[in-house]
């Protein structure tokens, strides 16, 4: 439901400024076009100079309301993108206080745990207690995208890999397998983000079986999802292949559905690898106290 809301939010919220800033343009340039020939016809003497100005200064405002507009709607995509980041973290957090219910129950006493760890209590303990948490991870984790590629691509070319990874690496700490340890501990953003570091240092090989199966059936079926989307939009746009400019036009509304494919794809089977992360970081744990 609320991934439907915001998805629509942003539909009509770019239409809506790209359709506004096209009609303020269309009508600030007509109205000072029209403004600029009458005041140049009010005189038989030659105002060049005195029109020159009166256009450079139009340039001057229209390019500033451009920049206005094109700002509007780049913060509303953003922010938008943040809504959608923080519910799929919201949901799988509360997938994962469902899956640890057992951890914490005593032997013999698992049934009862999982009975009583209802969807709806989830919802409420993580409504009630890590949303803002939630919500910072969201604004945090897309800011360190470039960083963590590139602190990451250091650490394999120097072999930094393992329990020689750097422990106290923000753009590698802060990543959303730290959900499973505010549901897990109900700890805050910053020791959730170094415990999961830190325990996958600790548990490096297992942690990179279980990540690579999970992975590739994420893989697997993303591809399925994007080559499927694609080919249904160019199916339905009419690709003509003897046409070099029909094949192009078509191209672009084709990768922008394998592209939206893409993201509703993860965005509800991460509730899916949420749990295999979840199960994945309680075994660690139970293996290193037990």
């Amino acid at each position: 439901g609320p991934l439907i809301s915001i998805a629509f939010w942003v539909m009509f919220g770019v239409i809506y400024l790209s359709a506004v800033a096209s009609r303020h343009f269309h009508d600030d340039r007509v109205a000072r076009g029209g403004g600029l020939e009458r005041y140049e016809g009010s005189s038989g003497t030659d105002l060049e100079g005195t029109s020159n100005a009166y256009t450079d200064s139009a340039h001057t405002d229209s390019a500033g309301w451009h920049g206005v507009y094109r700002g509007a709607t780049a913060f509303h995509f953003l922010f938008c993108g943040w809504c959608a980041t923080w519910v799929v973290l919201f949901v799988r957090c509360v997938v994962s206080t469902v899956v640890v219910s057992w951890y914490w129950a005593r032997e013999g006493d698992r049934e009862k745990r999982l009975a009583e760890m209802s969807t709806w209590r989830a919802f409420r303990r993580v409504a009630l207690c890590h949303a803002g948490s939630l919500a910072l991870l969201a604004f945090w984790m897309p800011a360190l995208i470039a960083p963590r590629i590139a602190v990451g691509a250091y650490c394999k070319i120097r072999g930094l890999v393992g329990t020689k990874t750097p422990p106290y690496s923000v753009p590698l700490a802060y990543r959303s397998a730290a959900v499973c340890q505010i549901a897990l501990h109900g700890c805050s953003l910053r020791r959730a983000c170094f415990n999961q570091h830190h325990l996958k240092m600790r548990n490096s090989e297992i942690v990179r079986k279980c990540e690579r199966a999970a992975d590739g059936v994420m893989f697997a079926g993303w591809v399925c999802v994007a080559l499927a989307s694609f080919a249904i939009c160019a199916g339905l746009t009419g690709v003509d292949f003897l046409t070099i400019r029909a094949v192009r036009w078509t191209l672009a509304p084709a990768s922008c559905a394998a592209l939206a494919g893409t993201v509703v794809f993860f965005a509800f089977f991460m509730a899916h690898r949420e749990a295999v992360e979840t199960i994945i970081q309680c075994f660690c744990e139970d293996t290193e106290r037990n």
